[in-house]
């Protein structure tokens, strides 16, 4: 019996494991969509996580993979973490080993240093690396703690380590040929060799960044490098390639990305080659769309261009501005630097907080009133629970009308649009018959001159023409066709009009001979006297009969 309880309760907790584990690997669609938005585009990978009511995530997966979804998507937007804290906490408990282990380390550490917290953040930083195996992902993020433990180092003047780690993060970058990720390490390790006067180690890894920057064809990458270029060459005081590289990084700068740093930049180097006027036309430039810290710059700058040209009112002026902006910078940074504060007080608090509760959790369960109040709120939770199950359907149903409203709008819109799309094939149709047939009609006129021109090469053409020139005044002496050369004419018009003879005859099966010949003598231009001749009268009255009830036959048989 006791083996028995045992196998069964064994049978129920793998379960339990194996029902965990397919938790984990399913998730919501919304959050694989975010994730796949996150690389291309975080600012609409950021607004989608926004948009995702957390109550409707089921597992402490979902949960814990959306709360680490929305921390890089904040991370990626240059975003303060600070407000992510509880967020980056509920990751690295949840998450127990792996990738998703190493990202929640990550994002703590990038939130310690933040705070200031350097110390802790290294060891977060560190605590992350063994969690990270071989895979592309995995040495990207490798590679993102590498740069950050050598930012931390290079902030607290540590060059040699600094180095170490930005050299490693490069060769990370490099595994997974990520060229963007290498162009900045390359800049960070330029920043050391600067730092530490290594000029032509300097010189050979901004050249190695600048021709990488290129191959990235990314332009706002290639504008970043070249203007870290151009710093390194003003560094070596060789002003001439600093403003060539600083002209090159303005043309590459993409229209929606300020230009102010690099006009500022280009201000200061026309002024330190003694260019007053253009020094002074690009830093007023940097005005247009710089931060409050360019603007105090700028103001410097102008301070000393004015100073050595003897405006000694005017640099006053830019002197005073200048002052006054750094000051309230320095409120600024001041403030942000108390709001750290308080976050890792805060942070401490709960720590202190979280440690108290467990003690009194633990006195408590002592008591029996416990179970009394955990009694009572079940009451109250099975009295609420039909209030929000009712609230639910309700907007359930709320929500399944409005989407079946947008739904038959949708449909609406597309029929309207098929509607117009085939009003406008309509339109071309009707516009190529109408030319078609305006065709038909020229090729028909075509088609008729030539058989006209053909009949006019007859012999009886050439008898009737002459036979039109006689003097018609007395109709006892006018000539006309003999018998024979009529039926020469019969035979040689229906053999050139072969195709009108037989449409007639099909449209109008009622037509004499006589009505056929009548019919294509006319359309030969022939004037009614000719066609007279023809029939072998000399009176045009009898042609114009014979036009009259061919007309009227023509008008009954329709």
């Amino acid at each position: 019996m006791g083996l028995r309880k045992t196998f069964l309760a064994f049978v129920y907790i793998s379960c339990l494991v194996i029902f965990s584990c397919c938790q984990e690997s399913t998730s919501s669609p919304l959050l694989v969509e975010a994730d796949s938005l996150l690389a291309i585009s975080p600012e609409k990978a950021l607004q989608k996580l926004k948009q995702i009511d957390i109550s409707k995530l089921h597992s402490n997966y979902e949960k814990a993979y959306y709360s680490l979804l929305l921390v890089q998507a904040t991370d990626k937007n240059y975003l303060s973490l600070l407000p992510c804290d509880s967020l980056i906490n509920v990751c690295t408990e949840y998450f127990y080993s792996g990738l998703n282990k190493g990202k929640s380390y990550l994002y703590k550490g990038r939130l310690l240093v933040e705070m200031g917290m350097e110390r802790e953040a290294i060891d977060f930083f560190y605590k992350a690396l063994p969690e990270l195996k071989n895979g592309k992902s995995e040495i990207r993020i490798r590679g993102m703690i590498y740069e950050d433990l050598g930012r931390v180092y290079y902030s607290q003047s540590l060059y040699n380590e600094a180095l170490d780690k930005f050299n490693l993060a490069c060769n990370d970058y490099m595994s997974i040929n990520d060229k963007k990720a290498i162009v900045n390490a390359l800049g960070f390790i330029s920043r050391v060799y600067a730092i530490q006067n290594k000029n032509k180690d300097e010189i050979r890894v901004m050249t190695q960044a600048i021709k990488l920057a290129f191959e990235t064809k990314d332009s706002l990458v290639i504008s970043n490098t070249c203007n870290n270029y151009s710093m390194t060459y003003e560094s070596l005081n060789k002003i001439d390639s600093a403003l060539q590289y600083a002209f090159l990084a303005l043309s590459y700068r993409p229209f929606n990305v300020k230009k102010s740093p690099i006009y500022l930049s280009i201000g200061n180097l026309k002024l330190l080659n003694s260019e007053i006027d253009s020094a002074r036309y690009y830093l007023n430039k940097s005005f247009e769309d710089g931060t409050v810290k360019d603007h105090a710059l700028t103001h410097g700058y102008l301070s000393d261009l004015e100073k050595g040209q003897g405006n000694f009112q005017e640099a006053f002026e830019h002197l005073t501005v200048f002052s006054e902006v750094i000051d309230s910078l320095y409120m600024v940074d001041k403030s942000s630097q108390i709001e750290q504060m308080g976050y890792k007080y805060e942070i401490e608090a709960k720590v202190a907080s979280h440690k108290a509760s467990m003690r009194l959790t633990i006195i408590a369960i002592v008591f029996v009133s416990i179970i009394i109040v955990l009694m009572l709120l079940l009451v109250l939770q099975r009295l609420n629970k039909k209030k929000t199950i009712a609230k639910l359907l309700y907007k359930q149903r709320s929500e399944k009308m409005l989407m079946e409203i947008a739904n038959l709008q949708t449909r609406i819109d597309q029929n309207n649009l098929q509607i117009q799309c085939l009003e406008k094939e309509q339109l071309d149709w009707d516009f190529k018959i109408e030319e078609k047939m305006r065709e038909v009609q020229e090729l028909a006129k075509q088609k008729n001159k030539l058989r006209n021109a053909l009949f006019q090469q007859t012999s009886s053409y050439t008898k009737i023409q002459k036979l039109s020139k006689q003097d018609r005044s007395d109709n006892k002496s006018i000539k006309v066709l003999t018998q024979a050369e009529q039926i020469e004419l019969r035979k040689t018009i229906f053999q050139i009009y072969e195709e009108s003879v037989a449409e007639l005859q099909e449209k109008f099966p009622k037509l004499t001979e006589d009505d056929l010949l009548y019919s294509c003598l006319d359309q030969t231009g022939l004037d009614t006297f000719a066609i007279a001749l023809c029939f072998g009268n000399a009176s045009k009255q009898i042609v114009n009969q014979r036009r009259y009830r061919l007309k009227a036959k023509m008008i009954i048989e329709e």
